[in-house]
């Protein structure tokens, strides 16, 4: 009897762990998967040709304060270079704030649904990394920066804000550059979105030489 008894108790235990495991999977992501691919649109400033400066097109980003955010090829005059510090998977183009003199601060956003890891979410069971090479021009005091917000299913702001960049022209040691950067947090339970903002910041020149490339979002289960 005490077989038959334990028999019953490991096919229950079993029977429980493959209902755990489906709904994991069914909120969106095992407990042991490897995080998302990027879930920013166009975060390599790849998706059309870059300028020298100019204002270009920037698909997947809309530009909210000042009309200046822009894709900029390296090799530019006066912008980093092909030699410069940035990603060595940098491809051609790199983002910047642009010359648009009526604001200092130059923003370009995107929201990003979440909505299919809700279970998880709202478990406290799923993080985020936001991550990105970030720079400015020599010892110009410019910078660059990812701002991460989240938002409700009614679309009202929850939680706290999470900024990552911000390289100065002291951490480059004024050389022109980007460096690389990355933050990992909690989402907060009852997100059901990412609202991103690249925000460059202009301190010194006509120009806002705030840089940034290959900026990312993933998500990722929480350990344990």
């Amino acid at each position: 009897m005490q077989q038959r008894h334990l028999l019953g108790m490991t096919i229950r235990a079993a029977a429980l762990g493959a209902a755990a495991a489906a709904l994991l999977v069914s909120s969106g992501l095992p407990a042991s998967a490897a995080p998302t691919p990027n879930l920013l649109k166009n975060g390599t400033a790849e998706a059309k040709p870059g300028g020298t400066g100019q204002t270009v097109p920037v698909p997947g980003w809309t530009r909210t304060t000042g009309k200046s955010f822009t894709a900029v090829k390296y090799g530019s005059p006066g912008f980093p270079s092909n030699a410069s510090p940035a990603p060595h998977n940098r491809g051609k183009n790199f983002f910047a704030g642009g010359s648009d003199k009526n604001f200092n601060d130059i923003v370009a956003v995107q929201t990003i649904p979440i909505g299919k890891y809700a279970q998880q979410i709202d478990n406290d069971a799923m993080k985020f990394t936001a991550a990105g090479w970030f720079g400015g021009k020599g010892a110009e005091r410019d910078v660059a920066l990812l701002e991460i917000d989240f938002k409700d299913a009614s679309g009202s702001l929850i939680g706290t804000s999470t900024t990552v960049g911000g390289v100065t022209a002291a951490n480059r040691h004024n050389v022109t550059g980007l460096l690389h950067r990355l933050k990992t947090a909690y989402i907060p339970v009852h997100a059901r979105s990412i609202y991103v903002q690249a925000i460059f910041e202009r301190v010194d020149g006509n120009c806002n030489d705030g840089y940034m490339d290959n900026v990312t979002i993933t998500l990722a289960p929480a350990a344990g």
